[in-house]
């Protein structure tokens, strides 16, 4: 039996039984893993209470090297982010990025990159204006895949390698195809503007603090985010739920 302590994002919460509760973690120094919280439903399991999804916490465990369940020790929420628990739309946002993580990470994998990355999301998330939210997600849902391994190739055609701006977003090739490249049959990308595959490369290079300048939520943004789910979802064989959640909040 091994003793994990450490920082970890809670990514889902469960119901188990009639007191408890399985939570799926992420943290950098031990990847996705799983625990249960005995009798945090009870009155006596009240010491658990706080652990709510997307929010950052101290936590220790009894966890077998081989085993995909542990059991929760001791927990102490770090980190709320109370600001964006009140607001729907930055509540969806912060669902559907770690949805991406439970169903895009590998169990017991350290990444401290994708980690960072992950906190920092949650962090912009609770302090960013109105009107940037869905940008702001779009980006840190590429800075993840690239952590994670599958970024797609935003500067040349995949095919031909021809330098492009983008003609069409291919999904099964990983990337942008040029005009000449672009496939007759729709079925595994969409197109994709000069305008959008700009701002993608943006987002892949450059951190948050520099980006956020670049663009306001609107249609170009919406296009970015809607072309990142569907090679997400492509990607991870699913489709991500909790896109659906934020679609309705944001009206769309």
């Amino acid at each position: 039996m091994a003793l994990i302590d450490t920082n970890a994002i809670v990514l889902k919460s469960v119901d188990s039984g009639e007191t408890s509760r399985r939570l799926t973690f992420f943290s950098g120094e031990v990847g996705r893993f799983s625990l249960v919280a005995r009798g945090v439903k009870s009155k006596s399991g009240r010491a658990h209470a706080g652990l709510e999804p997307y929010v950052i916490a101290r936590v220790s465990a009894n966890l077998k090297p081989d085993a995909d369940l542990g059991t929760l020790s001791r927990s102490e929420v770090v980190e709320r982010f109370a600001h964006f628990r009140k607001d729907l739309t930055r509540l969806a946002a912060a669902g559907v990025f770690c949805e991406t993580l439970d169903r895009g990470t590998q169990p017991r994998l350290a990444n401290p990159r994708l980690y960072e990355y992950a906190a920092g999301f949650l962090r912009a998330l609770d302090s960013e204006a109105d009107g940037k939210i869905v940008f702001l997600l779009s980006h840190a849902l590429l800075r993840a895949a690239q952590a994670m391994g599958f970024a797609p190739e935003l500067h040349a055609c995949v095919s031909c390698g021809v330098a492009t701006n983008g003609r069409w977003f291919d999904f099964a090739a990983g990337g942008l195809l040029c005009s000449r490249c672009c496939p007759q049959s729709r079925a595994t990308g969409m197109p994709m503007e000069a305008e959008v595959a700009a701002l993608m490369r943006v987002c892949a290079t450059r951190p948050w603090a520099q980006v956020r300048v670049a663009a306001d939520d609107g249609p170009e943004t919406a296009a970015l985010f809607t072309a990142l789910v569907r090679w997400l979802s492509h990607h991870l064989e699913c489709e991500l739920k909790s896109v659906r959640f934020l679609r309705s909040a944001l009206k769309l």
